[in-house]
C-alpha cells in the first residue's frame, strides 16, 4: 500500500522508515501550497532516515518555497524537529 504525502503522519513517531522512503520517492506537486507542504513532509522523512544530502537539498527547496510565507523561513521548520 503506497503512502501519499497527505496520508503520512510525520508529526509523530507513527512514520516508519519504509513510509519515509516512499514519501521521498514521490514527485513534488506543481501547485505552490501543495509543494510547500510536501517539502515539509519530505524534510521530516529525510530527517528520520538520516539522509543528509536529501535533507540539505530539501532544506534549500524549503527556503525558496517559504519566501514570503508567514512562518516560511527555514528556522521555523528546524525548530520543530
Amino acid at each position: 500500500m503506497a503512502v501519499t504525502l497527505d496520508e503520512a503522519d510525520l508529526s509523530g513517531s507513527n512514520l516508519t522508515r519504509d513510509e519515509a522512503s516512499r514519501l521521498l520517492a514521490q514527485p513534488l506537486p506543481d501547485a505552490p501550497d501543495a509543494r510547500y507542504a510536501a517539502l515539509q513532509r519530505q524534510y521530516q522523512a529525510a530527517l528520520l532516515l538520516e539522509e543528509r544530502a536529501r535533507l540539505i537539498a530539501t532544506a534549500r527547496q524549503l527556503v525558496d518555497a517559504g519566501r514570503g510565507r508567514p512562518g516560511g523561513e527555514l528556522g521555523h521548520h528546524l525548530s520543530e524537529c
